[in-house]
């Protein structure tokens, strides 16, 4: 899909194909904001499968788009023998090879690599067993296959195709609704046109929110709202 899909559609339901009370790039940033939070809540919903070069160690990191690792698969070869597949690579406990092995981390490195370690608590990092060689010869750079979810390319245009596949139009569309009427929550019905649209946004990708209400006009009836604002995972 295209931005303009959400654009458009934004602008008939707010009654302003014009765009003059809300411009083509305000709505423009709120769905950028829309891709980020799917992707926050689904990271599946941007999943990048690739081959990655490793650096010498064991301690590797995501390429600067990454969010979060979701699999280390195999290894995928050498410099010397960059297209040959090789095998497949477990994930494993880090603590209990720290008991296992607490020097782990300076055993010998070699191929090929045959576990991988992760904590959702650093989300970026992950480990890998035994170390990997490094680049200090053309035959020692290893490459293993990867898959991770990366942070959406911001939108700027209307033309620009977006970061994430069709299905997703209706929740970036249902956040892009959310922010717009939040915008103007001071008028009456927009703040429950908000919560709605992010009810649906909820929903959509099968998500709990609590989500937290102010408004300057009616802060008793946002608060009793926001008691009841859930959605089933």
């Amino acid at each position: 899909m295209i931005a303009s899909d959400v654009i458009n559609r934004a602008s008939t339901i707010l009654f302003d194909n014009t765009s003059v009370r809300w411009p083509v790039s305000e709505l423009l940033n709120y769905a950028s904001d829309g891709e980020r939070e799917v992707i926050l809540h689904r990271p599946d919903a941007n999943a990048i499968n690739t081959r990655v070069q490793l650096v010498g160690g064991t301690k590797q990191a995501l390429p600067v788009s990454g969010i979060r690792l979701m699999r280390v698969v195999r290894n995928s070869g050498t410099l010397a023998s960059p297209s040959v597949p090789g095998i497949a690579i477990r994930e494993c406990s880090r603590l209990a090879m720290d008991v296992e092995n607490p020097d782990w981390h300076f055993d010998s490195a070699t191929l090929p690599i045959k576990h991988y370690f992760f904590d959702p608590i650093d989300p970026r990092t992950y480990y890998v067993y035994p170390a990997a060689p490094g680049t200090l010869g053309s035959n020692a750079a290893c490459y293993i296959e990867i898959i991770y979810s990366a942070t959406p390319a911001a939108l700027t245009t209307v033309g620009q195709t977006m970061t994430l596949q069709d299905q997703y139009l209706n929740p970036v569309l249902d956040w892009v609704l959310y922010r717009a009427y939040t915008k103007d929550a001071s008028y009456a019905g927009n703040l429950e046109r908000a919560q709605i649209h992010l009810q649906n946004f909820a929903n959509s990708l099968q998500v709990k929110m609590t989500i937290q209400w102010a408004s300057s006009v009616n802060s008793a009836r946002a608060q009793e709202m926001a008691s009841q604002m859930t959605a089933p995972r």
